[in-house]
């Protein structure tokens, strides 16, 4: 976790669990909102990265613990549970990432593939239509319009 500092040099946790929590706020609606698989997969790189430092943050000594546990202690146990979900969002987020990442290398890649034989098909196709219609139109035999 990269450290932050105060004006007083210290590390400060609570403004990155408040900056992190900000910058999800601004990433879940993009994923939402992602309909290409390409960028989806980046963003959920990007939201892996954020919240494996964020779950961080919040699980040291000087995260919600400290924050919680000195503001609520009768908040300990719902802290406990809010942990252990850190753990099971970080699961969902790689298996996420895993088939997301295997559908591009898989089936997307395959429709690519068979995309650009398509495309390479029609450059063909409409170019020997073109010089038919070139020949056709534009080759003088010598038959007709002298006179």
């Amino acid at each position: 976790m990269e450290e932050k500092t105060t004006a007083s040099g210290s590390f400060d946790v609570h403004d990155e669990i408040v900056a992190d929590h900000h910058e999800l706020k601004q990433l879940v609606p993009r994923i939402e909102e992602c309909s290409d698989i390409s960028d989806l997969l980046a963003l959920l790189r990007q939201l892996h990265t954020l919240l494996v430092r964020h779950f961080k943050a919040e699980e040291s000594p000087a995260g919600l613990h400290q924050i919680i546990g000195d503001a609520a202690p009768q908040y300990g146990n719902y802290l406990q549970r809010l942990f252990e979900e850190h753990e099971a969002l970080d699961r969902r987020i790689e298996a996420l990432i895993d088939r997301a990442q295997a559908l591009l290398e898989g089936p997307v890649a395959e429709v690519r593939i068979e995309v650009a034989g398509l495309c390479t098909s029609l450059r063909e196709h409409e170019s020997t239509e073109t010089r038919l219609l070139t020949d056709a139109l534009y080759t003088d035999l010598g038959e007709g319009g002298q006179g």
